[in-house]
């Protein structure tokens, strides 16, 4: 079943979840500067599309973090509750 969550603790749970991938605080991190910016690898988008796919409830593309290349932009996508 999917879970509709308000952007703001979908966004907290990316820079979070990014911040640990990375080895960085999370205040170093913008919402609106592109996952690739951040210099991710395959291997950390599936990771991460893992994470976000049991914070939802539901089964995520593996394209996602290309589709809505920000924090900000995957976001709004998934509390809009995009399917």
């Amino acid at each position: 079943m999917a879970i509709v969550l308000e952007r703001e603790v979908i966004e907290e749970f990316l820079l979070e979840s990014l911040a640990d991938l990375l080895e960085v605080p999370a205040t170093e991190l913008a919402t609106d500067v592109a996952f690739d910016r951040y210099g991710i690898d395959s291997a950390s988008v599936v990771e991460l599309t893992a994470k976000l796919q049991t914070l939802v409830g539901r089964k995520l593309d593996a394209t996602l973090l290309y589709d809505h290349p920000t924090i900000e932009t995957l976001s709004t996508y998934l509390a809009s509750d995009g399917e």
